[in-house]
């Protein structure tokens, strides 16, 4: 009886310790010897909180003690600065590990956490998208309608396939990793307010699953800053909107820096309205690049509004080098900035002089420039 008693009490205290715990068992080739860190992401934080060395057949073993009150966490098996995996991990799991040490991203292999599986396939689409994007971006050595239209093709169909995901799995963690992917140049698959309702569902849906995350507490913040933008949109789209001087445009540039046009009175400033796709913008901007650098230290300067979808905008902001303020809410010719202004037709333009009023509408080449020149005196 007592030794009865004693077996029990053992079990208990194994699956005790089991549910405050979890392993990640890895084998990768190409790295005996070497040394794996395990990083922990916070919102916005990251923290390397174990390291291991391999042995010589590339074997290793991370055990993560969960603090009492740890909600499961999202962490990183890192080889090298940009080569790791991401899982996320619960109390219990085992989570078994292989791929080449060489290039983690498109080899590894996980078992024993359906999240981090299921990360892995959304991380094979990104990795695919964006090799894609890349390629296509070699191609673009002169500007060309196609070219932009493949990319925007490309972008579309990762960006189906994510919401296609996030549509049928609204509870799973993964979401949280599909959300907030990005391509290269910070580029996010969604955060326009076309997005909105995929950031509602994953709000409603994860608070159920996981109401004390740190990760969900920061998407339901999110989502109300994101809602709150969509009512002042709404307003604006509506109602008359009374200005003094020229209507407010307050858009985020492609780092996700919300940029107010009001904030740039002072200077003579260039309101540019362009979309990637069309051939007289871009080869508008060679014309800019040139007057931007000629004027810029003398109090001029342009605020470029994309009427575009954000793969090919940000593409073609790289790929030109703008360095003056870029915006876009992805909305297209349906942007609310593009109907205050009345815009019909692109390439558009509106000098404002350093009062904040509005001197010319429309005007290119050395018309622009003697305008330019004359609102700056």
């Amino acid at each position: 009886m007592r030794k009865l008693v004693l077996l029990i009490v053992a079990v208990i205290a194994l699956t005790s310790c089991s549910r405050n715990s979890a392993k990640i068992k890895g084998e990768f080739t190409n790295f005996g010897g070497k040394t794996v860190y395990l990083e922990k992401l916070g919102v916005g934080t990251s923290e390397v909180v174990d390291s291991v060395v391999a042995s010589k057949d590339g074997l290793f073993k991370f055990n993560i003690k969960f603090e009492k009150d740890q909600e499961p966490t999202f962490y990183l098996v890192k080889v090298d600065g940009n080569n790791f995996v991401t899982l996320f991990v619960e109390r219990g799991e085992t989570i078994n590990l292989t791929g080449d040490a060489k290039r983690l991203e498109g080899t590894y292999a996980v078992k024993g956490s359906k999240a981090s599986e299921d990360i892995r396939t959304l991380s094979n689409l990104l990795n695919t998208t964006i090799t894609s994007l890349d390629s296509l971006n070699q191609l673009h050595a002169n500007p060309s309608d196609s070219i932009e239209y493949k990319m925007g093709k490309v972008f579309v169909t990762c960006k189906r396939e994510f919401i296609k995901y996030l549509i049928t799995n609204p509870k799973s963690m993964a979401s949280i990793y599909a959300i907030y992917a990005q391509l290269p140049g910070s580029t996010g698959i969604f955060g326009s307010l076309d997005d909105l309702n995929y950031f509602k569902l994953l709000s409603d849906s994860l608070s159920t699953s996981y109401p004390k995350s740190p990760y969900v507490i920061s998407l339901k913040k999110h989502y109300k800053q994101m809602e709150n933008e969509a009512l002042i949109g709404d307003i604006m789209a509506t109602k008359k909107v009374e200005t003094v001087g020229i209507p407010e445009i307050s858009l985020r540039n492609q780092y996700g820096k919300l940029m107010k046009l009001s904030s740039l009175k002072g200077k003579v400033v260039l309101l540019d309205f362009w979309d990637p796709a069309n051939q007289e913008s871009l080869e508008g901007n060679l014309g800019l690049v040139k007057i931007y650098e000629k004027y810029k230290s003398k109090g001029f300067e342009i605020y470029q509004v994309s009427l575009a979808t954000k793969a090919p905008w940000v593409a073609a902001v790289q790929r030109q080098k703008l360095q003056w303020i870029c915006v876009s809410d992805f909305l297209g010719s349906n942007s609310p900035a593009a109907t205050v202004y009345n815009v019909k037709a692109i390439p558009a333009n509106f000098l404002i002089n350093r009062n904040g009023d509005l001197v010319g509408r429309d005007m290119f080449g050395n018309d622009l420039e003697s305008q330019i020149i004359k609102a700056l005196k």
